[in-house]
């Protein structure tokens, strides 16, 4: 009845069902998922952590029981205690994308894409087709300040799809590399975008005080402003010239 209920979406009488039930479901790690599943439907997400924390345990090591624990902490942006039970998640089950994702996004949110990395980079050996794994590598590489492996990956996906021109051409100026990071700068879609990070480029290897007339005419035709005012930039990098 209850799994019923639940799959009809009446999660307040799905919870009653299931609560009338406990002493036949009790005895089921189906029910202890169920129940944490339609108390969280219901907005309530301390009564989801107990029931799964007394689920783990009755059923220590249980895969799909420390997914969902690792799903929840994500979620509510606990992403300290998500990593450790993520690392129970990911030694409980055989290697797959979804597990290594789901434990390499909590790292990087925690703020520690270097503990992302090792995790990513089986992944990708595992599967070396898969996107996402490959996206969120690169990614990795970026936030762990390891330009030079993000650029290589991020150069791979850019030729394919233009959406990761800007962070290949960002990559490439953080590694000095002025030509590739206009050549892939060109590429980016947003105008604003665009033009901002062209002036970024242009500064950081000097050349932005040849072209300021052109790139002051440009903005201006295209109506928009950057971030930062024009004058003030001009101002510091004649007095740092």
């Amino acid at each position: 009845m209850g799994q019923a209920l639940y799959h009809q979406k009446k999660y307040s009488e799905a919870l009653a069902a299931l609560r009338k039930a406990v002493s036949v479901g009790g005895k089921m790690k189906g029910y202890h998922l169920l129940l944490s599943c339609t108390e969280l439907a219901v907005g309530e997400p301390s009564a989801t952590r107990r029931i799964l924390v007394n689920a783990l345990d009755r059923y220590p090591g249980e895969r799909t029981l420390l997914r969902d624990m690792t799903l929840l902490h994500a979620r509510y942006g606990l992403f300290r205690t998500a990593v450790e039970v993520g690392r129970r998640y990911l030694r409980s089950s055989k290697l797959n994308a979804f597990a290594s994702l789901l434990v390499a996004d909590a790292m990087r949110n925690a703020g520690s894409p270097e503990e992302a990395l090792p995790i990513l980079e089986e992944a990708h050996l595992v599967a070396p087709d898969d996107k996402e794994v490959f996206g969120r590598l690169a990614f990795a590489y970026a936030e762990a300040e390891k330009p030079y492996a993000a650029a290589r990956l991020f150069e791979r996906l850019a030729k394919v799809n233009s959406k990761y021109a800007s962070e290949t051409a960002e990559q490439h100026r953080i590694l000095s590399r002025s030509r590739l990071a206009l050549q892939r700068n060109r590429q980016v879609r947003d105008p604003k975008r665009r033009m901002t990070q062209q002036l970024a480029i242009l500064l950081g290897d000097g050349s932005f005080f040849k072209q300021r007339n052109l790139w002051v005419r440009r903005s201006e035709q295209e109506h928009w402003t950057t971030p930062l005012d024009t004058g003030c930039l001009m101002h510091q990098g004649e007095r740092g010239r």
